[in-house]
């Protein structure tokens, strides 16, 4: 019987139909090794937060086997947590999070999986198992505009990643130049899924009429320029519109001046979708014009 590889994902974004860097890599991992099995941690549901928001608030969806319709569905499991408390009211709550990955990985029979932290919250999952981890680094979190507790606790986790991990990769050169710290930083930028770009599609129905400049990608304020979009949208308000497909965590709203802008931001998108379904300068239940 050939011996099973096993495999923690600690992951930034959940496992949904909006697919990103952790997803490509990790199914055509898969695809690649039959004797793969992937534990892929999403980040956890936040009730409270939910609830301030004015979203539903719900608890996570716990430990379950992936639906995707794939050859590999039997040997991919998700698991989400929940986050009862925010940190500063409840200084275990990292704890519970990561010993609650740990009793999902000993559900699954693992014995001596690999660690993929794309979180930094998970050195906390290192320093409790020890398991050997490679560090993805994807956005440089010690620049976001957060409380400084939260940057503390970041760098804090970041320490342990980097001293601590077999292994660190980075997306780009600028972060590869701030993560080295005297220790050797492997570039592995983001790639292109080629064919969807080749494959021709007929322009949405929806779509805003004229020339549009499409954005594909999270909408986020660590992210996302939401200032430079709005002033482009104004600068282009006669020749076209600007498009915004999410996630959007953030929407781009009028300029500072308040000159009108000629654009919209729409929700994530299915990756089997060519172009925006919903988004129009028109009414829309899942577009917001500005």
């Amino acid at each position: 019987m050939t011996a099973r590889t096993e495999l923690v994902v600690a992951s930034l974004e959940a496992w949904d139909h909006v697919w990103r860097r952790n997803q490509y890599l990790v199914a055509a991992l898969l695809e690649d090794d039959p004797d793969l099995v992937v534990l892929f941690v999403e980040p956890p549901a936040d009730p409270l937060d939910a609830a301030r928001r004015g979203a539903l608030p719900r608890r996570g969806r716990g430990l379950r086997r992936a639906r995707t319709g794939a050859a590999y569905d039997d040997r991919l499991w998700l698991y989400q947590p929940t986050k009862l408390l925010p940190r500063r009211v409840d200084p275990g709550a990292d704890a519970r999070l990561q010993a609650g990955s740990r009793r999902a990985a000993r559900r699954l029979g693992f014995r001596a999986p690999v660690l993929w932290a794309n979180d930094p919250a998970a050195a906390r999952l290192l320093e409790a198992t020890g398991w050997p981890s490679l560090y993805d680094v994807t956005d440089d979190w010690l620049a976001a505009d957060a409380a400084p507790a939260h940057l503390a606790r970041v760098a804090a986790d970041e320490r342990v990643l980097l001293e601590r991990s077999v292994e660190v990769t980075v997306c780009s050169e600028s972060l590869r130049r701030s993560k080295r710290t005297g220790r050797p930083v492997t570039v592995v930028t983001n790639g292109v899924d080629v064919e969807r770009y080749r494959t021709h599609a007929p322009r949405p129905e929806d779509l805003p009429d004229g020339p549009v400049a499409l954005y594909v990608g999270t909408v986020h304020p660590d992210r996302f320029d939401t200032a430079l979009a709005a002033r482009t949208g104004a600068l282009a308000r006669d020749a076209g519109t600007l498009v915004v497909v999410g996630p959007v965590h953030s929407v781009p709203g009028p300029s500072s001046r308040g000159s009108p802008t000629r654009g919209c931001s729409c929700s994530a998108r299915d990756r089997s979708t060519p172009c925006p379904r919903t988004c129009s300068t028109r009414t829309s239940s899942s577009c917001r014009t500005w």
